[in-house]
């Protein structure tokens, strides 16, 4: 279906917005894509999110990416762009596992790939005079991808955002660097929200309407619990790693 879609767009060269989001996108419909970006001279955004691709589907597309100069806004998250080690039957990022213990691959060419990797990003930020915002959350960058993205982050006037959150390399030291060596301001961390601050009361006082009103009177005091549990609700802290740019910089 996918495929039959590129083929019907080759013809519509307008197209300032494509989204692929959740498509299972294999490695025939990217060459497609890619192909389609190439050619597409009015795209603006592109979202190819949570298609859980792996690295070595990215490298070819990362590299038209590279090149390109038109798009505004472009959406990788939810994807695997760093390769990682096995380690004890274990999945780990590049940059933390340790080189004496890694038996199924070399620590020195998953380094080289995720260079490669890096470079097509920093390269694609660093010539598009019209980039406004790109989303790299969960999508594996090391610490050390991310250090080699923050030049070209910081020399990209248009760009006013990229978010990172969710990457092994979002640590705290390399967000320390960031605030103090970048024009703009970092979400670092959201605390739990208490909803009763969020809810007006009137709120909170319909649903206590709502939940007496389907309870017979039997049941009062299992609805009245209910509605403690609600108001006592908390979200959960979240790690988030987001770079705005500050106005004027």
């Amino acid at each position: 279906m996918v495929k039959d879609l590129f083929e019907q767009l080759k013809e519509r060269s307008q197209l300032q917005k494509l989204e692929l989001s959740n498509a299972n996108l294999d490695n025939g419909i990217l060459r497609d894509l890619q192909i389609f970006i190439e050619s597409a001279m009015r795209l603006e955004e592109l979202d190819i999110s949570w298609n859980k691709l792996c690295p070595q589907d990215f490298e070819a597309l990362l590299k038209t990416l590279s090149k390109n100069k038109r798009l505004h806004e472009l959406n990788l998250s939810w994807n695997n762009i760093a390769q990682n080690v096995i380690v004890n039957n274990k999945m780990l990022p590049a940059a933390i596992a340790d080189p004496f213990e890694a038996r199924k691959r070399s620590i020195d060419e998953i380094g080289r790939y995720n260079n490669l990797m890096t470079n097509y990003l920093r390269q694609f930020i660093w010539i598009n005079r019209k980039l406004i915002h790109v989303d790299l959350s969960n999508t594996n960058l090391s610490e050390g991808m991310i250090y080699r993205l923050l030049p070209a982050i910081k020399k990209a006037k248009t760009m006013m955002s990229i978010h990172l959150t969710g990457n092994p390399g979002a640590t705290d030291q390399l967000m320390a660097f960031a605030q103090k060596h970048m024009p703009c301001s970092m979400v670092k961390q959201t605390e739990g929200i208490d909803i009763n601050k969020i809810l007006k009361q009137a709120t909170l006082n319909k649903i206590q309407g709502a939940l007496m009103q389907e309870a017979a009177k039997a049941k009062q005091i299992q609805a009245q619990k209910k509605l403690e549990c609600f108001s006592n609700l908390k979200s959960p802290i979240s790690q988030q790693l987001v770079f705005t740019r500050k106005l004027g910089y």
